[in-house]
């Protein structure tokens, strides 16, 4: 018989993403970062037409250790009106760095 190894599955968690603008005008962006018994982190920037725009990853400190913040939302506003996504984000599966985030004129899309 084959035993079978049992445990926690990888958190399904992103830790940095690149945000694409293909929406014809330029955006604003939130991108919102949580951590358990810590404060939001909010980065909020600009990104131009047809521009890109790299969200770093987000780390604090408790004693010796260091521990990252994970992307809980994504909040895209040009024209009056505002772009929303939440996590879990859509094929994600295991940590994952420099998630892809692409603005269009009506919606976010997501991808590896």
């Amino acid at each position: 018989k084959m035993s079978c190894c049992c445990g926690m599955r990888a958190p399904a968690d992103v830790y940095s993403c690149v945000l694409e603008n293909r929406a014809g005008k330029n955006i604003a962006v939130k991108v919102t970062f949580q951590a358990p018994n810590q404060p939001d982190h909010v980065a909020e920037f600009e990104v131009a037409d047809q521009g890109t725009h790299a969200c770093e990853q987000k780390l604090f400190s408790e004693g010796s250790c260091q521990f990252t913040y994970v992307i809980k939302h994504v909040s895209v506003s040009f024209d009056g009106k505002t772009l929303t996504k939440s996590a879990p984000f859509a094929g994600v599966t295991s940590p994952t760095k420099n998630f892809h985030f692409r603005v269009e004129a009506e919606a976010i899309h997501e991808s590896h």
